[in-house]
This record gives C-alpha cells, structure tokens and sequence, in this order.
C-alpha cells in the first residue's frame, strides 16, 4: 500500500504542474468540501441534487488516471472535512500516530469513491449509465456491513434537516433516498 501511495502522490506532483488539472481538481475539491457541509445540522441538504455533477463530468473529460487522481483526492479531502472530529475522539495516543492512523481511514473511506466513479466510467463506456445510481446504493450497502463497517456518510443522510423530501424514506430507506439524489445528479449531468 505505501509504495501505491508514494506513486500517486509522486503522480499528482508531477500533473499539478498542468493548468487544466490543478482547476479539474480545485473544482471537485470545492464540491467535495460543499458535499461534506451538505450533511446536518447544515440545512445545505438541497444542493446534494447537484454537488456530484463536477465529479461525473471530469471523470468523463480526463484520462483514466487523472480522473481516478483527483477523485481520491477530493475524496479524502470530503472524509476529512467530515470526520474531523475523529482526531478529538481517538487522541489517546502520541498526536503522529492518531494523525497517521485518520489518514489510512481516511484513504480507506475514499476507496469506495474510487471504486463508484470506475464502475460508473465502465457503465458510461458501454452506454448504461442509468446503472449507476443502483450500483451508488450498492457500495453503500456494502459499506454499512462487515468488520470494516462505516455507515456514517451514506447520501441519503444529506437530507436529513429536510423533512419535506425524506419523507420517502419511510419506504425506500436511505439506500432508495441515496439512489434518487444519484440519478438527479446524472440526469442534469446528462442535460449539460
């Protein structure tokens, strides 16, 4: 794992010297950061009907690798932004070693991002992206389950200060409210 990690990084030195990607990865940063603020007690939860549409359209605008890039690290930059608190809760050891241990949850939590936007990549190439919001609950189902469990971030939860739209989830859950948000996501991404 160290010696990916050291390539990736050593990759993305060498592509933020590209203009076109330094802005491609500000820009999804900037909608992971608003994605994290999107969840409560914010009442930003209205915006997650567009905050993945960024993401989507560069992974279809760039190369495998750039695209894989700079989703690992708006990911890790989203986690960040939303599990914080966790560096408070667990600093019962020396500082490096709870910071060294938040950055590998953090790394492990964006690897399901990296796994959504190459499964959605590999159903836009053979022309089903209408998948893609199923296989989005998918992940989070199989976040939510095993040892390695985390089932704080599924999307659904963004509307949750929004009692009017979860209304639903009485019925679908918050897999069903977290496939909804992805397919509006795709279907502006499709209109633009």
């Amino acid at each position: 794992i160290g010696t990916v990690a050291v390539k990736m990084v050593l990759y993305l030195i060498r592509r933020l010297k590209d203009r076109r990607f330094r802005r491609l990865l500000l820009l999804n940063i900037l909608f992971a950061l608003l994605w994290a603020a999107a969840y409560p007690p914010l009442p930003l939860g209205w915006l997650s009907g567009v905050l993945l549409v960024p993401w989507l359209w560069t992974l279809r605008r760039t190369t495998l690798r750039d695209g894989m890039t700079i989703t690992f690290v708006s990911a890790w930059c989203f986690s960040a932004a939303m599990y914080y608190w966790i560096y408070h809760v667990a600093s019962v050891g020396p500082p490096v070693a709870v910071l060294g241990g938040l950055a590998l949850l953090l790394g492990y939590l964006s690897l399901f991002h990296l796994a959504a936007g190459w499964l959605f990549l590999r159903l836009d190439a053979v022309r089903k992206v209408w998948l893609f919001p199923f296989v989005w609950g998918g992940i989070e189902a199989f976040r939510a389950f095993g040892e390695m469990s985390f089932p704080w971030e599924h999307f659904g939860y963004t509307l949750g200060t929004h009692l009017s739209l979860i209304q639903s989830a009485s019925w679908i859950g918050v897999y069903g409210l977290s496939i909804l948000l992805v397919a509006s996501n795709l279907l502006l991404l499709q209109a633009i």
